[in-house]
C-alpha cells in the first residue's frame, strides 16, 4: 500500500491542476437533514448514478434550498493523483487539520473545507479505469458527518429501528450485525430507518432519531423514512443465542466513539465529540445486545417495551 506520508506530503501539487481540470455540465442537490448538498460538475454517468442510487433525496440543482453546501467535481490528468492508484481498491488515506480534511483513495482526493465556509472538493484522476461514483459519495458522508455534528448531532455507525413510535439505536463496527439485524426486521414487517447510518439531533433537552440516505444492505424503499424519539442505544454483536446486557457508561462513552464516522479519527475534535456522546448518554438508556440467526422482532419488541427486571434497558 502506497504511504500516506507520500501521498498527503503531494497535496499541494494536485490542488493546481484544477487549471487543467475538466468539469462536467451537471448539477445534483441532495437533501439531508435539512441541509441541500450540491454537486456540481458531474458529468451524465455520475448525475443519473447518484440520482438513482438517493432517489427521492435527490433534485435538479437550481432548485432553492434554505441551507446549501457546495460540492465541487474535478477530473484531472495529474501524476499526483496517478499515484493513488497503488491504493488498494476501497482504502482511503486521511490528513486531518483544523481548517480542513483531506483524504486520498484509489484514483480521487478530495478536500472538506471547514473554514470560513463548510465546502467540498473532489478531483478524479481522467485515467482511473472508472470514474467512481463512489468518491462523490464518501465525500459526502464525511461533509454530512461535519455538519451534522456543528449542528449540534451526531451521525452514527448504526441499524435503527422504530417500535411503538419510539427510535432504537444499535451501533457497531463491520460485521457486527447491523445489515443483519436490519434485513431480517424488514422480513418480519418492523420498520427500519437505516442499516448503515443514523442520525441523533437534540432538541430542548430531547433526542430524536433520523434516517440518512445511507444504507448498508437494505435499499431506500426498505426504510422508515421518518423521525422518532430517541429511547435506547445498544452496542450490536453477534452470539450464539440472543441476548440483553448491561453496560458501563465508560464503555458505551468508547465503543460509541468507534462508531462516530471520520470525526473518531480526529484528533483535533475528538473531544467535543466525546462530550456530545456524554450528553446523549445522560438521558439514553445504554446497553448492549447480541443477536443470532432467526426471528428478531417480536423478541426486541418483548424486551424493550414489555422488560421484566433482568431484561430492562440499562439493566
Amino acid at each position: 500500500m502506497i504511504q500516506a506520508e507520500m501521498i498527503c506530503s503531494s497535496i499541494d501539487k494536485v490542488v493546481p491542476a484544477v487549471a487543467q481540470a475538466r468539469r462536467g455540465g451537471h448539477e445534483l442537490g441532495i437533501d439531508i437533514a435539512g441541509t441541500r448538498y450540491l454537486l456540481r460538475g458531474l458529468d451524465q454517468r455520475q448525475y443519473d448514478e447518484l440520482s438513482a442510487r438517493f432517489g427521492i433525496n435527490s433534485r435538479q440543482g437550481n432548485v432553492q434550498y434554505g441551507q446549501t453546501v457546495c460540492i465541487d467535481v474535478m477530473f484531472c490528468k495529474n501524476k499526483e493523483l496517478a499515484a493513488t492508484q497503488a491504493i488498494r481498491r476501497g482504502e482511503f488515506v486521511f490528513d486531518y487539520a483544523e481548517a480542513q480534511t483531506v483524504f486520498f483513495s484509489r484514483g480521487i482526493y478530495a478536500e472538506l473545507v471547514l473554514h470560513p465556509r463548510l465546502a467540498g472538493r473532489l478531483y478524479i484522476d481522467l485515467q482511473a479505469q472508472a470514474l467512481p461514483i463512489w468518491g462523490a459519495e464518501n465525500l459526502l458522508r464525511m461533509m454530512v458527518a461535519y455538519k451534522v455534528f456543528m449542528d449540534g448531532g451526531l451521525v452514527i455507525h448504526s441499524a435503527a429501528i422504530a417500535l411503538s413510535k419510539l427510535g432504537y439505536l444499535f451501533y457497531g463496527v463491520s460485521g457486527s450485525g447491523k445489515s443483519t439485524l436490519g434485513k431480517q426486521i424488514v422480513r418480519e414487517g418492523g420498520l427500519v430507518l437505516s442499516d448503515d447510518l443514523n442520525l441523533v439531533t437534540q432538541s430542548n433537552g430531547t433526542w430524536r432519531l433520523h434516517r440518512m440516505p445511507f444504507t448498508g444492505d437494505l435499499n431506500s424503499d426498505d426504510c422508515y423514512d421518518g423521525g422518532v424519539p430517541l429511547a435506547g442505544v445498544f452496542q450490536l454483536k453477534r452470539g450464539s443465542c440472543n441476548g440483553i446486557g448491561s453496560l458501563g457508561k465508560g464503555q458505551c462513552v468508547a465503543s460509541l466513539l468507534v462508531c462516530i464516522p471520520y470525526l473518531n479519527n480526529d484528533l483535533m475534535r475528538q473531544d467535543p465529540v466525546m462530550e456530545r456522546i456524554n450528553t446523549l448518554l445522560s438521558s439514553i438508556c445504554c446497553g448492549s445486545i447480541k443477536i443470532a440467526k432467526g426471528p428478531l422482532l417480536g423478541w426486541l419488541t418483548q424486551i424493550l417495551e414489555e422488560g421484566d427486571d433482568q431484561t430492562r434497558i440499562g439493566v
